[in-house]
């Protein structure tokens, strides 16, 4: 972990890192493509976001990887051209007929149904807080939550918790996800693309666009084959990310400076 660099201040010396190579770009969706929004429903991709990306495509490997469910963030970003990897990447699909859903992962789904009931009834008279449920995942979401019932929220979450030690706690921004207690996440899913697709590294270097928490196992990742993250934000927190991008304007800015 060190200090970040500014991505657009720092594109030409990110060219470098490149030279002989050509990128393999994986982005996460939400507070990457899209700005983090009240509902998940709301983070519309911007058609100058898309054609980007359509551009982007027509030159490097281009993929996303979120949190979402993967046929969601195929209908949001309406690009047949790129991979997808939707629930941290425990499904995948892509072009030529691509598709992978992680073995294993359909025995831990047995537990979700209870897991929905419960957390419906906890955080019932929590006003703002609300739960999602996901193809391989329960999400309960909290930013419309009071910040003096926040701690309630977080109480209720972790004492469902405790009766579901088969599955996986994780948090990001304002949200707290079960998730099947396999040992995958958006780090695992980006090597598996690379290994499945047979990209080589020794002539394609990955670059990870992502946000929050779930992220830093895709910047781990590519960090290991000699790739970049960019995080969108400056995070309080420390991070495997190299570089950073202000917002979403940035990450298209600094996009069409590689597309040139």
């Amino acid at each position: 972990m060190q200090r970040l660099v500014n991505s657009l201040s720092s594109a030409f010396d990110i060219s470098h890192l490149f030279v002989g190579r050509k990128l393999a770009i994986f982005f996460d969706y939400d507070g990457v493509l899209t700005p983090i929004v009240r509902r998940p429903a709301e983070a519309i991709l911007s058609s100058k976001m898309r054609n980007t990306l359509k551009e982007l495509v027509k030159i490097f490997f281009t993929a996303v990887i979120s949190g979402r469910d993967l046929q969601n963030i195929r209908d949001l970003v309406q690009l047949d051209e790129l991979y997808y990897a939707g629930n941290h990447g425990f499904e995948m699909a892509g072009p030529n007929s691509f598709h992978f859903t992680h073995q294993g992962v359909e025995a831990k789904l047995l537990h979700f149904d209870g897991l929905r009931h419960e957390f419906e009834k906890s955080i019932q008279n929590i006003q703002g807080a609300w739960v999602e449920t996901k193809r391989f995942g329960i999400s309960v979401h909290f930013r419309e939550v009071a910040q003096a019932d926040v701690r309630h929220v977080k109480d209720a979450v972790k004492k469902v918790a405790r009766g579901y030690l088969c599955l996986r706690l994780m948090s990001g921004k304002k949200i707290w996800e079960f998730l099947p207690d396999i040992e995958w996440d958006k780090g695992r899913a980006i090597s598996h693309l690379v290994n499945t697709l047979n990209l080589d590294m020794k002539k394609v270097m990955p670059i990870f666009f992502g946000d929050d928490m779930t992220d830093e196992a895709g910047f781990c990742e590519v960090a290991k084959v000699g790739g970049i993250g960019v995080i969108v934000g400056r995070p309080e927190r420390k991070t495997f990310a190299r570089y950073y991008l202000e917002d979403q304007g940035q990450v298209r800015e600094f996009l069409e400076q590689i597309i040139k």
